[in-house]
Order: C-alpha cells, then structure tokens, then sequence
C-alpha cells in the first residue's frame, strides 16, 4: 500500500468520513432549526389569525348589541326617525365621553 508521508490512504478516507459525517450533523442540526423555526412562525401566525378572527366576531357581537336596540326602535317609530338618529348620536358622543373621562 502506498503511503503519503506518515499518513496512510485509510487515515486519510477516515479523517474524510468524519469530517463528512461532522459537516452532515451540522447541516441536520441546521435543518431542524429551520424546520422549529418555520413551526414557531406558523403558530404564530395561526395563534394571531384566530386572535384576529376572535375579535371580529366580539366587536360585531358587541356591535350588534349596542346598537341593534336602537335601531329597531327607530323603525318602529319611523315618522320621528331622524328625531331619533340625532338623539342616539348624541347618546352615543356623551357615552364615549364618559368612557375615556
């Protein structure tokens, strides 16, 4: 067999396969990260649309039961409606006057 200095060819793959099998753990490890990393940003995103989602539907709840009372008091009372428009408006700025007093 032929020798290269003190190496011989079979150190020398050795040392080759280690530092192959070295560079493919770190490539793995790399890889996982990526992989945690796309995990962590995708339940974010999922946490934060359901979030979105959520308050969609209780600023429409809310929404609805503030005003839909009123509303309808307004249509049955239709002939004072505009009466009734401009009186809720002004309900409305007194109570979010209050609100942030």
């Amino acid at each position: 067999m032929a020798s290269f200095g003190n190496v011989q060819p079979s150190d020398a793959l050795r040392k080759g396969n280690q530092g192959l099998h070295a560079r493919v753990r770190q490539v793995q490890a790399g890889g996982r990260i990526a992989l945690r990393s796309a995990d962590l940003l995708a339940d974010v995103v999922a946490v934060e649309t359901s979030m979105s989602t959520l308050l969609a539907a209780w600023s429409s709840s809310l929404w609805s039961r503030l005003f839909a009372p009123r509303l309808f008091t307004s249509r049955l009372f239709a002939g004072a409606s505009s009466l009734m428009a401009v009186g809720m408006a002004s309900l409305l700025l007194r109570d979010s006057c209050r609100g942030y007093s």
